[in-house]
Formats: structure tokens, C-alpha cells, sequence
């Protein structure tokens, strides 16, 4: 199990899955469509958490880590 800081500053806790969703996809932003059917519902869940960031852009669903650093930049 390994943390990670999203952008409020807290630590969150990470599975192995989702970790491995993260290291997956390493270069930002991705899309839901480069995803399996369960690592969209991962990603969804990481969203809720507020791990990941959504957001619509040219009709495309994308996904963007949270990170503290991004707290004063636009997706």
C-alpha cells in the first residue's frame, strides 16, 4: 500500500490496483476510452476519492492525477 498527496493536502491511502492503474498510464492526461471496463470503474472510484481529476474535453472523457503541485494550474 502506498500514499499519495492529492491536492487538498491530504495523504490517501492506494491499493496495489490502483497503483498499478497509475503507473499504467504515466504520461498525463489519458482517456477513458485507452481503459478495460475495470479500470474505468477504478478510475471512477479514484475520482471519488479525489485521487484523480475528470474532466470532458472535445467530447472525450479525460483523467488527470491530483497532485498538490497543480493547485494554482488549469487542467
Amino acid at each position: 500500500m502506498r500514499y499519495h498527496e492529492i491536492a487538498s493536502g491530504l495523504r490517501v491511502a492506494l491499493s496495489c490496483e490502483e497503483q498499478e492503474l497509475i503507473d499504467k498510464f504515466d504520461r498525463e492526461p489519458f482517456t477513458k476510452d485507452e481503459m478495460n471496463e475495470r479500470e474505468q470503474e477504478l478510475a471512477r472510484l479514484m475520482v471519488s476519492r479525489g485521487t484523480l481529476d475528470q474532466y470532458p474535453q472535445n467530447d472525450k472523457v479525460f483523467y488527470h492525477l491530483s497532485s498538490v503541485n497543480d493547485i494554482w494550474r488549469e487542467p
